[in-house]
């Protein structure tokens, strides 16, 4: 199944990488750095990594980093090795609307925390949906239970049925 059937925001990131220093200025905090028109990397060694799958797609992803630079640490949790992220875009109303629902585990064995260092970032490949409806989109990430931060505005397309699966699946 591809992202574009799944309901589910799956996204695993690569192992830390240190921010270079021209970027230390610009980025206060922790947030989002795009890059969308970059191939996901990886290393080709990793046999078991979701995100050599995706970098054999990459028409069908962008390059997002998450860049910590908060001037502490962060520990970020992890369900099944994947950030607690979504995708939300705007409906015909202009009102923002998850298209993903956050990754899950039924057995409870699959939870870990990331610590993030400061200066550092992680490498993380977004789905790029494709669709008959134009409109903006951003992620929105989970930090913990405690916090929600948001990334900057992003265009894309989407098919416009994803928000209604999205919703009739949350009524349960």
């Amino acid at each position: 199944m591809n992202a574009q059937q799944s309901l589910f925001g799956d996204y695993e990131c690569s192992e830390s990488i240190k921010v270079d220093k021209k970027l230390k200025n610009i980025y206060k905090n922790l947030a989002f750095e795009f890059h969308l028109n970059k191939i996901p990397k990886v290393d080709s060694n990793d046999e078991d990594s979701f995100i050599e799958v995706k970098e054999n797609n990459p028409k069908i992803f962008f390059v997002s980093y998450l860049v910590n630079n908060s001037k502490k640490d962060v520990e970020i949790d992890l369900i099944c090795g994947s950030l607690k992220i979504i995708q939300e875009a705007k409906n015909k109303d202009g009102e923002w609307l998850p298209v993903e629902e956050q990754m899950y585990s039924e057995c409870g064995n699959c939870f870990y925390t990331l610590n993030l260092k400061d200066n550092y970032k992680l490498m993380i490949p977004i789905y790029k949906y494709k669709g008959d409806f134009e409109t903006q989109f951003r992620l929105k990430l989970n930090i913990n239970n405690e916090q929600i931060i948001y990334s900057q505005i992003f265009m894309g397309s989407i098919s416009y049925n994803r928000f209604s699966k999205i919703e009739a699946r949350s009524k349960y």
